[in-house]
């Protein structure tokens, strides 16, 4: 998935650009596809944007009720400056932290289930908060002296995912 964040966004071109944002959201993000799949908009949003991320980003945070899909899309577009925000993060984020810091928006994961009552979208600013929280935690997480390694930003927002399996 490492490479694959890393290449994928040089293939992306007019004539596929729709078809890879529906492979990140559904076959690899493990989204449930509905008939107001919002891929086509999330397209005409990175036209739009030509190439600029932080344009894209306010045009998807529009969407805040998607936000485990633009963040996806996001993710692999640019990925050492947003990082995937899904109920999974938020969840392992507030546990770690011993309170509720980040919303946990809504999903099917059942262990979010049993501890959540009420579940909210970040707002487009909860969104930014949690891509420097990612920013400011990582040299933490891998190093042994407190100073920065090779290890990409993503690399965080991946372990922080994979901990609500532990």
């Amino acid at each position: 998935h490492v490479e694959l964040k890393e290449k994928l966004k040089s293939y992306i071109n007019s004539s596929n650009t729709e078809k890879i944002f529906y492979w990140i959201v559904y076959a690899w993000g493990g989204i449930k596809e509905n008939e107001n799949s919002s891929v086509s908009t999330f397209v005409d949003d990175y036209v739009k944007a030509n190439g600029n991320g932080e344009v894209l980003l306010e045009s998807f945070a529009g969407r805040q009720e998607r936000v485990a899909s633009w963040s996806k899309i996001l993710s692999f577009l640019y990925p050492h400056d947003y990082f995937i925000y899904d109920a999974r993060v938020a969840f392992t984020l507030d546990f770690l932290y011993g309170r509720e810091s980040f919303p946990v928006p809504p999903g099917d994961n059942t262990v979010i289930k049993k501890h959540v009552g009420r579940r909210r979208q970040p707002t487009l600013d909860e969104y930014k908060e949690y891509c420097s929280l990612i920013k400011k935690i990582h040299p933490q997480v891998w190093s042994t002296n407190g100073e920065g390694t090779n290890v990409p930003y993503y690399m965080t927002e991946m372990l922080i995912f994979s901990l609500l399996n532990d």
